[in-house]
């Protein structure tokens, strides 16, 4: 029987006594997800929307939010043309709004995911300036990482493209949130 390796991005270990014993149970499925991408109207909440859905569907009860590594759309709705292709997949990002990623998202989320290399360093620097205070801040990982299709390639940012690079930003974003499902699952 081949037994899967817990992801490399994620590790938690609850501790229980039962009967004087201490017994360790290990799980890799995250409690809070939250995906980054620069300005949080294209490719973050249509993530943050697809991977509620997926989760709900396979049984995980995963808190989910979206943010931006800029504050430049804060307060918006996502792109119209975000808000079509997502409505054209069967989901809704109409009610979402844009915010900037802040310092206590690193407490508050266990895994933040970033659609891309830049918002991955960006979302670095972020952590790195908080080590010296905290115990706990949340594990980085690029969104793609786990998808073999994809595997750590960037989700393109469409917002300067046109209606084919968003249907290539919903296709990768639901092919990389399954990656990330079925590898919990398969803990």
């Amino acid at each position: 029987m081949l037994i899967k390796a817990a992801p490399r991005w994620f590790f938690m270990a609850c501790f229980f006594v039962i009967k004087g014993h201490v017994m360790l149970m290990k799980t890799c499925t995250p409690s809070s997800v939250l995906l980054v991408c620069l300005g949080n109207i294209c490719r973050s909440p249509t993530a943050e929307e697809v991977f509620r859905q997926q989760a709900a569907i396979a049984g995980l009860s995963i808190k989910v939010d979206s943010a931006g590594t800029s504050d430049w759309h804060v307060g918006h709705t996502p792109d119209e043309r975000s808000q079509r292709h997502a409505k054209s997949h069967g989901y809704k990002i109409n009610k979402l709004i844009a915010r900037q990623v802040s310092a206590d998202d690193f407490r508050n989320f266990d895994l933040i995911l970033a659609m891309d290399a830049q918002n991955l360093a960006d979302l670095q620097a972020i952590k790195d300036s908080l080590a010296d205070t905290e115990d706990h801040l949340a594990k980085l990982a690029l969104f793609s990482e786990e998808d073999p299709t994809y595997g750590g390639d960037d989700v393109p940012d469409p917002y300067k493209g046109d209606s084919d690079d968003f249907e290539e930003v919903i296709e990768r974003i639901e092919s990389s949130a399954q990656a990330w499902i079925e590898s919990w699952k398969a803990c």
